[in-house]
């Protein structure tokens, strides 16, 4: 049928097209925006029709084909998917206008907030959820959404009982031809992750057993002193306070008594600062203060006598009476040194010099106490001819697999025998190399010939999964360092992936953002690094997942009190849990005795190392312990 073009209008409208619709011929039917497309098909909402042109007319017909509905179909189905997309996700997600006003709300929002769609329909999302003190952020986060922006981020939000939770936001801008029509805000419960975060955060700023700050936090905040003096004319002291002969009371009374004393300790010496002041347990029983705005000798003795005499009165532990003394050194900045490190350590030769001269005293720093100096002096000249006149060498312990009970791989530690005074422990001329910037040669030897001894038990049929080498911040420092390994690792012949590298807590928390780059080039090579002594320095979880670190070490220092004290048994079963979380494996240092490897063992940890199975051992003597191992007819090794 061939009609004019106003009958074909007509005709429509007698079809029953009850909305308008743009047709390229220039026709509008009704209020609808949809048009005829260029191949003569005519769209609505609910019917197809075709037109069909010729000479300014056309004959219309409604085609309600089998096409058609299979499209109905499909399109019903797409809604009903997202519907349950929708109100089946495990995230809250409240649908608002572009004036944040609520549209819909998912069952999951409704569970967290409190809050229903009926409730909230055509109200203002942040009038009811966001704290008042973060009402400008949440508008903030709003502006930029409705400005066409995707945004993200960590915040407050509060429920209908009026607690703050923390949650993930996520607001995505609805679109429609080109134009922000509304929001989309995703609200995803974080509070179990910030509450896990904020509890290794204090295992890293606090001392466990006293509540006080520990060795990195006081460090930092020396370091943030010396800044601020440097640009004034502030003044501080650092005093340096050992418990004295706190040994005997550990044997006498037990290591529960001894817990005791140092909680007590800390608490006297605590109610004698200032707000300002810092107080921090350095390990063991000694302690460490760090005094504002004392300017004089006179003003540190004030505060010096203050803290002894808190220990006058008795300390009662356990229905006993004892008595506590305790022995402090002082050093004043900057009359005693600029730079924090040197403070610190002269405040704690100070107190040596109190301790040797009697107990319950203090002494400031003079320059006669200069024999620890000359001894490190002494260790400085001799490191500086050690390596070439073959005194350094290499033992290495062996680190057992506590599930398959064999080994895996081995920690490289360096020694040191002296020409004439013998064996040096590592604990003295370790500080004494990182000072003199001797560390980066040292670790460069011990690196090419750990390489060299891997490629030679991998000859010899001995492959271990991985050896362990400390690797120290000047060498992290160094910019030739990924060089230097690259061409140790090609010369030696060594698989990257036999090799690890053990970056201490503190290190790798220090300049993160330039740290992070070595790390990452480390781990493209396909070398293994791992955070030694964790638990003792400053790790935010959200810091720990930037770094490019497979394994957590757990510090010697937390290992040798499971089962004695119940703290540091808690760390241990924290660390262990947060590294599952985080799809780390772990290592237990320092395991001497059967209850610390059964407590271990029962926790899933993945890896022990220690004098319980063996010490360091020469290249000849891990050999033989390993071949003893693997021998026909050996038994596990515990």
């Amino acid at each position: 049928m061939i009609l004019s073009n106003n009958t074909a209008v007509s005709s429509l409208e007698k079809m029953g097209v009850g909305e308008e619709m743009d047709i390229q011929s220039g026709y509008r039917l009704k209020d609808k925006e949809e048009s005829v497309a260029l191949d003569g098909l005519l769209y609505d909402d609910d019917k197809l029709y075709t037109a069909i042109f010729e000479n300014n007319a056309f004959a219309t017909g409604i085609n309600e084909s089998a096409q058609v509905m299979s499209l109905e179909k499909e399109i019903e189905r797409e809604r009903a998917y997202f519907a349950q997309l929708f109100e089946n996700s495990p995230d809250a997600i409240v649908m608002l206008d572009s004036l944040d006003r609520v549209i819909k709300c998912n069952r999951c929002f409704e569970e967290l907030f409190g809050y229903t769609t009926e409730e909230l329909y055509g109200e203002f999302i942040n009038d009811y959820i966001s704290p008042q003190e973060l009402k400008s952020e949440a508008e903030e986060l709003s502006n930029a959404v409705t400005a066409g922006s995707i945004v993200k981020r960590e915040t407050l939000r509060r429920t209908r009982s009026g607690k703050n939770i923390n949650v993930l936001v996520q607001g995505h801008p609805i679109m429609h031809r080109g134009l922000q029509t509304g929001i989309y805000a995703i609200y995803t419960d974080i509070t179990e992750i910030k509450k896990r975060e904020r509890r290794i955060e204090r295992l890293a700023l606090r001392d466990s057993l006293t509540g006080l700050y520990n060795r990195a936090f006081f460090s930092d905040s020396l370091k943030k002193a010396a800044r601020e003096a440097k640009h004034g004319s502030n003044c501080f002291c650092v005093m340096f306070i050992d418990i004295d002969d706190f040994k005997k009371i550990n044997d006498n009374l037990g290591h529960d008594s001894g817990d005791m004393v140092l909680k007590i300790a800390a608490s006297r010496i605590r109610k004698c600062l200032g707000e300002d002041d810092v107080i921090a347990r350095m390990g063991g029983d000694e302690f460490v203060l760090l005094l504002r705005d004392v300017a004089s000798r006179s003003e540190a003795a004030v505060k010096a006598k203050k803290i002894i005499d808190s220990f006058k009165k008795p300390v009662r532990v356990c229905r006993r009476e004892c008595h506590v003394s305790i022995s402090m050194g002082i050093t004043l900045y900057p009359q005693d040194g600029w730079d924090y490190s040197e403070i610190v350590r002269k405040a704690d030769m100070a107190m040596y010099s109190s301790k040797n001269a009697g107990s319950s005293g203090f002494r400031f720093y003079v320059e006669s106490l200069s024999q620890k100096s000359r001894e490190e002096f002494e260790i400085e000249t001799g490191l500086r001819h050690a390596l070439y006149r073959g005194e350094m060498f290499i033992n290495y312990q062996p680190i057992i697999d506590s599930s398959k009970n064999r080994i895996v791989g081995a920690e490289a530690l360096l020694r040191w025998r002296h020409s004439e005074r013998g064996l040096i422990p590592p604990g003295r001329f370790i500080p004494v190399a990182e000072k003199k910037d001797m560390i980066a040669g040292l670790g460069e030897w011990v690196l090419e010939n750990t390489c060299r001894q891997i490629r030679s038990w991998n000859d010899m049929g001995i492959r271990l999964d991985f050896v362990a080498v400390n690797i120290s911040v000047k060498q992290l420092e160094d910019r030739e360092f990924i060089e230097k390994v690259r061409r140790i690792v090609e010369r030696t012949g060594i698989d990257p992936d036999q090799l690890e590298f053990e970056i201490t807590e503190s290190i790798s928390m220090d300049n993160l953002k330039n740290r992070q780059g070595v790390l990452n080039e480390l781990d493209k090579m396909g070398i293994r690094l791992a955070l030694d002594d964790f638990g003792t320095g400053f790790s935010s979880l959200g810091n720990l997942k930037k770094l490019a670190v497979s394994k957590l070490k757990i510090d010697r220092s937390f290992i040798s009190d499971i089962n004695l004290n119940e703290h540091n048994t808690a760390i241990v079963s924290t660390i262990i849990a947060i590294a599952r979380i985080l799809g780390l494996s772990v290592v237990a240092e320092g395991v001497e005795t059967r209850e610390q490897l059964d407590f271990l063992r029962g926790e899933s940890c993945d890896m022990i190392q220690g004098y319980f199975f063996s010490v360091p051992l020469s290249k000849s003597d891990f050999e033989k312990f390993v071949k003893l191992q693997s021998s026909p007819g050996s038994t596990d090794i515990i």
